[in-house]
């Protein structure tokens, strides 16, 4: 190569003289040059003292070509060539020691790590050596907020065989030595290859700043080609520059979307020649471009200009060898051909349930013959040329759009085939059903095969978010049918319609005003032949009926953030998502889709905007009324936002007010009303009603009770008076109803609770029919017992079938054991109320583990939880009294610990302390504990792999269990438990440690066997005081009367006040150390103390007294510890 480059060079003022340089040019070159000469830079001008002539400083890249084309530079990137050494390790030495001494992180084993380093400069700041093998440090200033790269000179040589192509397969030597020029022709474009060589005038020493001194090299006419020519042209022979690195395609696209440059001809008749390598893969298997570095390319030139890069990726390739039409369709080959979903991409066919038999019965498993193939290519151009017609109007409009509505956009036509095609002769058009279901599909396979989630650090902003591409996808599609004569000018402000619009633009429109949706909508209508014209002044009456809405809810919302919400939220919360979600509304009735669950939405959102526009109006007619009110004391009163009575409002609307009340009157079948009228369930002739018109009013009543409940979390108080709307503040009814079918399920479920399982089942609606028509009347009433059923379990522990059946299985053991051992009405009411309940949270809780196997982690509070929402919902600590609720606790704690009382009790290997003290907190009411009694209906009902049940495999286990368990009897019949110990006072002042449990139960069984001695029950203050002497004067049991005596008397707080005098305990550190030394001394004193000292007699009682003792503890310090 010729080392001569003098008539390349020019200096700074002759390039501001240069013709084809604007001011806006010169500008930026002045302001280039001007920072070069700040103090930022000054770490430049002594480095040229410190190495004269023997070091060259270059600014490149794309600083330089964007100043000349008057676009101020972003980040000024050097190079720095040295010459006078002798080698490029000892120049790159000298240049680090410019800085200063390299700095080892060290390992966790003390060595130091060779490979990471930085070196400190208290003057410049850090320097760090980010590639040793392209010689690139980042040099983080001192006082600045930029880091600054300096690189050598290198040299790359593609490497050669099938990795050639790709961004990194170079052969790359940085040599500090190497002459600037050498660095400039390794550059893939000529504009990008032009550099400022920085010099200073360095002479005088006085002066502060001395001005900065550029000379302009361009080797290869970069200059004329960015501003006179504004081509795209390679450095070197473009077959070789696309060749070696074939991202470079792509850069020469994006910098032409940027710039607005041609690539030149040459250049792209070698891109033609070599875009089939795009797709290339290496003996590896693996693609030799990146597919991500690819997608990060692609979404730059999309981004920055969207019709001029889908005109570069759609200009025809030419030559023989070109492979394909153009470059979209090699990035993108389904947007050109129909490529069927098979093998691995059927994981994309929508929707998830069954897609897959519907996109079977529509394209068969046959491969398409050659006239389908090329029909349905023609219909993909087609869809093609409408995208270009929406970039194109995007630009008139001046429309800017995001990467999620560009790929939308490019994608949203895409599912149009000659499959999917049916003729539409009247409107001389043809329609393409369900062609958004595949346009989806194409676009999250495209999504996935690019690898576009996972993007080269740095291209965070560019980043496509694939659902959201779904939504605008299938949601352009989901607007067209509704574009009837609700949006015609005519119509469209009609109270009926205007309700129905908003309905629909507020369900549909995610981001309010500014959804995406819209643009594209507009894009779309005038870029279509198809579509019609009264459905284009539609869509603009859309969009406008859209921004006219949205303002007013704004408006609203401004309006609303002067009321307050109780707790002083302002108005910010007090949108329509705070009290409806559609997943709970929808959840209590069961139902997911169809037109009633769209009118649900419809209804409820009218209703909220109702009740918030009535909060705003007190407000504002209160706040006037205090205006004129005579006097500065007058204040209105204050008027809050209250999500329960918005919730009341909207419920109301909901089950009163609207078609969805006969959706519930659907729901009372014949067969319920004989549950009541004809005593299904076995009630007495007083807990009938009179007819069936009666029955019916009692199940409505009930399904609204039930539905308000999982609706606003409240209890029900009944509703309004037909014909008559609820006023905001209106006091509801004190009315109670429902009291007979609450009666009669109760008996049933205590009496007879297989039977009720049984009408539960008959009136079960299957998950398939819910979706549409919502569930039945015990989906709604008893939603916890009902999503049990046809929820599977692991067959290796519940090989008895569901958690339905296994409950049922539960429940049958519990009516034998209520039989066998004479349980009385409270212990019978729990158990089966545990039984039924103690798995109702496992299908919230099913999940899939690691390797496949089905979970229910956390499902026992779950459980816990639906039971508390069932006896809230039938409101039955008011209805059936105290005796409910003391069995409905004790119910509760029995499903929320049977897990772990069956982990418990099956892991006993002897009747120890250690085994009675592990399961006393489970089991507290010994043998007749409810927990124990839906233990031993879990373990009988749960039938293992082996066909065994539970019970069976853990006999040795139970046994062991029985003896705790009658341990435990013991205590409880003398009054005392575990519990109560440790909630008593004076008893635990006898306790070394509540949570000592092994000490804790010695402590028990001392009170049992003093209790025995006595024939006392319970623990009275007298009977813990006569305990207390008992164990002074009992061999064995002296270290409780001790600690009892030592607590009592407050022996500790007497030493530490007599320590405290010689010591500050002010001090948090000394005043802990004088406590334990308190304590320590209290100890010892009771070591060597005779008990029986401070026992005295009391109106014929004996006694402990602890005046006594305080005074022998104190003479005691005096002589003992001198205090």
């Amino acid at each position: 190569m010729n080392k001569n480059f003098s008539n390349y060079r020019l200096t700074f003022d002759s390039l501001l003289n240069v013709s084809s340089i604007g001011e806006s040019g010169r500008r930026s070159l002045i302001a280039l040059k001007e920072e070069l000469e700040s103090d930022k830079f000054e770490f430049l001008r002594e480095l040229k003292r410190r190495f004269g002539t023997g070091i060259e400083i270059c600014v490149t890249g794309g600083a330089v070509r964007d100043a000349v084309m008057g676009v101020p530079p972003k980040d000024i990137d050097l190079i720095m060539a040295f010459s006078g050494f002798g080698s490029h390790e000892e120049a790159q030495t000298a240049f680090e020691a410019f800085f200063g001494v390299r700095e080892y992180k060290k390992a966790a084993t003390g060595a130091l790590k060779s490979d990471e380093w930085h070196i400190y400069s208290k003057r410049w700041g850090k320097l760090v050596l980010a590639g040793e093998k392209f010689g690139v440090y980042k040099l983080y200033l001192k006082g600045h907020d930029e880091i600054i790269d300096i690189a050598f000179p290198r040299t790359e040589t593609a490497v050669s065989g099938d990795l050639r192509g790709g961004r990194n397969a170079f052969d790359v030597q940085s040599n500090a030595l190497l002459p600037i020029e050498d660095d400039l022709a390794r550059r893939d474009f000529t504009f990008n290859s032009m550099c400022l060589a920085v010099d200073y005038d360095l002479k005088s020493r006085n002066m502060a700043r001395p001005p900065a001194a550029l000379t302009f090299i361009d080797l290869f006419s970069g200059l004329a080609d960015c501003l006179e020519n504004k081509i795209i042209r390679t450095t070197g022979a473009p077959e070789v520059t696309f060749g070696d690195d074939l991202s470079r395609i792509f850069r020469a696209v994006r910098f032409s979307c940027r710039f607005g440059f041609n690539i030149e001809e040459t250049a792209w008749s070698a891109i033609s020649s070599l875009a089939g390598d795009i797709n290339k893969k290496n003996l590896d298997g693996k693609f030799v471009l990146k597919r991500e570095t690819l997608s990060a390319e692609v979404l730059k030139s999309f981004c920055i200009d969207p019709l001029k890069a889908f005109d570069l990726m759609t200009r025809p390739l030419t030559g023989k060898t070109a492979c394909a039409s153009c470059l979209l369709e090699l990035i993108f080959p389904d947007l050109f051909n129909e490529i069927r979903f098979s093998g691995p991409d059927k994981s994309y066919i929508l929707p998830k349930n069954g897609g897959r038999k519907w996109y079977d019965d529509i394209f068969g498993s046959e491969i398409p013959d050659g006239d389908e193939l090329a029909s349905s290519r023609a219909i993909k151009i087609c869809a093609l040329e409408r995208v270009r017609r929406m970039f194109e109007l995007a630009r008139d409009y001046a429309i800017k759009l995001s990467a999620d509505e560009i790929f939308a956009i490019l994608f949203h036509d895409a599912g149009e085939t000659k499959k999917l095609e049916r003729a539409q002769p009247q409107k001389k058009r043809c329609v393409y059903d369900n062609s958004h279901l595949i346009s989806s599909m194409i676009w999250t396979r495209s999504f996935s095969n690019l690898k576009m989630c996972s993007l080269p650090a740095g291209n965070e902003k560019f980043a496509v978010n694939k659902n959201e591409v779904v939504r605008l996808i299938q949601g352009i599609y989901s607007i067209y049918p509704r574009l009837g004569d609700n949006f015609d000018r005519s119509h469209i402000h009609g109270h009926e319609h205007e309700v129905k619009n908003i309905n629909f633009i507020t369900r549909i429109l995610k981001n309010a005003a500014n959804d995406s949706l819209l643009k594209i909508l507009r894009l779309d209508a005038h870029a279509s032949d198809t579509v019609s014209e009264t459905t284009r002044v539609r869509a603009g009456n859309l969009i406008e009926f859209a921004r006219i809405w949205f303002d007013r809810v704004e408006k609203m919302e401004k309006a609303a953030a002067s009321v307050t919400a109780p707790g002083n939220i302002t108005g910010a919360g007090i949108k329509f998502s705070s009290v409806f979600s559609t997943k709970i509304i929808s959840g209590t009735f069961m139902i997911r889709e169809g037109p009633v669950y769209s009118e649900f939405e419809r209804i409820a959102y009218a209703a909220f905007i109702v009740y918030l526009h009535g909060v705003i109006r007190r407000k504002n007619l209160l706040d006037a009324a205090a205006d004129e009110a005579s006097g500065s004391v007058c204040v209105s009163p204050r008027v809050h936002f209250d999500a329960n009575d918005a919730k009341k409002y909207i419920f109301y609307e909901l089950v009163v007010y609207s078609p969805f009340r006969k959706e519930l009157e659907a729901l009372i079948t014949p067969g319920l009303i004989s549950f009541l009228a004809e005593g299904e369930c076995g009630s007495s002739e007083s807990r009938r009603v009179k007819d069936s018109d009666d029955a019916r009013r009692e199940l409505l009543y009930v399904i609204e009770r039930s539905a308000y409940y999982g609706y606003t979390g409240l209890p029900f108080s009944g509703l309004p008076s037909k014909g008559k709307r609820p006023r905001w503040n209106a006091p509801a009814p004190t009315e109670k109803r429902g009291a007979v079918f609450t009666k009669n399920f109760m008996d049933m479920m205590i009496d007879d609770p297989l039977g009720l399982m049984e009408v539960i089942e008959r009136h079960f609606t299957p998950p398939d029919a819910r979706r549409k028509r919502g569930g039945g009347f015990f989906d709604v009433v008893l939603p916890g017992l009902t999503a049990m059923i046809g929820v599977e379990q692991p067959a290796k522990y519940h090989s008895e079938g569901d958690v339905w059946e296994h409950t049922k299985k539960c429940v049958r053991h519990a009516t034998r054991i209520v039989a066998e051992r004479n349980l009385n009405e409270s212990d019978r009411a729990a158990l089966i109320m545990a039984a039924l309940f103690h798995d109702a949270g496992k299908p919230a809780a099913r999940s899939i583990g690691d390797k496949g196997q089905i979970c229910f982690y956390g499902h026992e509070e779950l459980s816990a939880k639906e039971f508390e929402k069932f006896a809230a919902a039938f409101d039955l600590h008011s209805a059936a009294g105290t005796s409910f609720t003391v069995n409905f606790v004790r119910a509760r704690r029995a499903i929320r610990d049977h897990s772990t009382a069956a982990q418990k009790a099956g892991s006993l290997k002897d009747a120890s302390k250690a085994a009675l003290a592990g399961v006393i907190d489970i089991f507290p009411e010994g043998s007749r504990d409810v927990s124990y009694y839906l233990y031993l209906c879990d373990s009988a009902a749960t039938i293992c792999e082996s066909g065994v049940s539970k019970a069976e495999e853990c006999r040795a286990q139970m046994a062991i269990l029985e003896k705790l368990l009658a341990a435990i009897d013991v205590y409880n019949a003398r009054g005392i438990s575990l519990d109560g110990l440790l909630k008593n006072e004076e008893l635990c002042m006898m306790s070394k440690d509540k949570t000592s449990k092994a000490e804790n139960l010695s402590l028990l069984d001392a009170c049992v066997e003093f209790l025995e001695d006595r024939g006392l029950i319970g623990f009275s203050k007298e009977n813990t005081a006569a305990f207390a002497v008992w164990a002074a004067q009992k061999s064995g049991r002296r270290e409780f009367a001790a600690r009892y005596i030592q607590k009592k008397a407050g022996l500790a707080d007497i030493a530490f006040e007599a320590l405290a005098k010689t010591g500050s305990p002010g001090d948090g550190v000394i005043e802990k150390q004088l406590r334990s030394q308190a304590r320590k001394l209290a100890a010892a004193f009771i070591q060597e103390y005779d008990l029986s000292s401070c026992i005295a007699e009391n109106e014929n009682k004996v006694l402990f007294d602890a005046n006594q003792a305080r005074e022998h503890f104190m003479q005691w310090l005096k002589n003992s510890a001198g205090l």
